[in-house]
């Protein structure tokens, strides 16, 4: 076996056509490419799991509450930052809504706050919710978070990703959060 591997290595060392040569100036600008476009492709797939979980950290602190006072909205969109680290530079859209759905499965808004970009819904006013999550006499807590992110390489596409997430969570302690303004 090992006398077949070096006859055939043999051979390609003493093969002086230039076809090797000629294959690699072909395929090399292809392969450094699809590399290039890896790294963007990764990076943007870290960034949306980084939306992600800014989605699902916020709704699942805010579903822990029974009231939302102005400190602890505060402290929940500071934390944003170390969230989506190393993402940073881009602006983050964030709108944090409890939502309540009476006897007759009519959803509508207990209170809403959004920063940067998303402006907080109207208070008392109906929300389309997703038809499995309506149960009658219950709240949610929703979190959406939007954020237009370039890949760092721009090979992978040279226009801005939109990339948006909307987590939906139960309260755990009352339904539906409150809110408590202390203005």
């Amino acid at each position: 076996m090992f006398a077949l591997i070096s006859a055939i290595l043999g051979r390609f060392g003493v093969n002086r056509s230039a076809q090797a040569g000629v294959e690699f100036a072909i395929i090399a600008p292809v392969m450094l490419f699809s590399l290039m476009m890896s790294f963007d492709l990764v990076d943007l797939m870290q960034a949306n799991k980084r939306v992600e979980n800014v989605s699902a950290s916020i709704s699942d602190v805010i579903s822990r509450d029974s009231i939302v006072s102005d400190e602890e909205m505060t402290d929940i969109f500071a934390s944003i930052d170390a969230l989506l680290f190393p993402t940073l530079g881009t602006a983050l859209s964030v709108r944090v809504t409890s939502i309540t759905v009476d006897n007759r499965g009519q959803a509508t808004v207990v209170w809403s706050e959004g920063r940067g970009g998303f402006a907080p819904r109207v208070v008392g006013a109906a929300i389309t919710i997703p038809a499995g999550l309506l149960v009658p006499n219950c709240g949610l807590v929703l979190a959406e978070t939007q954020i237009s992110y370039r890949a760092p390489l721009g090979i992978l596409s040279p226009t801005a990703w939109s990339l948006r997430q909307d987590e939906y969570r139960r309260p755990r302690v009352a339904d539906p959060v409150l809110r408590m303004s202390e203005d």
